[in-house]
């Protein structure tokens, strides 16, 4: 599995009709995942954000999971700089997560996974 990061508003605007048709295929997906929610979250939300998007190979132009995430810079009692990562949807909502067509989730959570384990925070 190809793991992408998105993280320019105008590169994730492109990925709407991809989005939307992994959000019908997705029998847990809801409103809290639906475009005109995420849209609004990412474009309006506190916070850097980045969506990691799979596809089956680096060759594939559809995308087949999509995860978006926000990241915080916080400050510990000591001083210490932070970085938080949460779900986009929080904390406006208690349902949200990630989108996936059932047929690539048990290869698709594994690669989301891994992609969160390389990341250098």
């Amino acid at each position: 599995m190809q793991v992408d990061v998105i993280n320019g508003l105008q590169a994730w605007k492109k990925l709407r009709k991809n989005w939307e048709a992994v959000y019908d295929g997705d029998p847990e997906a809801h409103y809290f995942l639906s475009w005109a929610w995420i849209e609004r979250r990412l474009a309006t939300g506190a916070g850097q954000w980045f969506v990691l998007a799979v596809k089956e190979t680096k060759e594939d132009s559809d995308y087949v999971a999509f995860f978006p995430l926000k990241m915080h810079t916080l400050v510990n009692k000591d001083g210490q700089f932070r970085q938080d990562i949460a779900v986009a949807g929080s904390p406006s909502s208690d349902y949200t997560g990630f989108l996936c067509l059932p047929q690539f989730e048990g290869r698709a959570l594994p690669a989301l996974a891994e992609a969160l384990l390389d990341r250098h925070w």
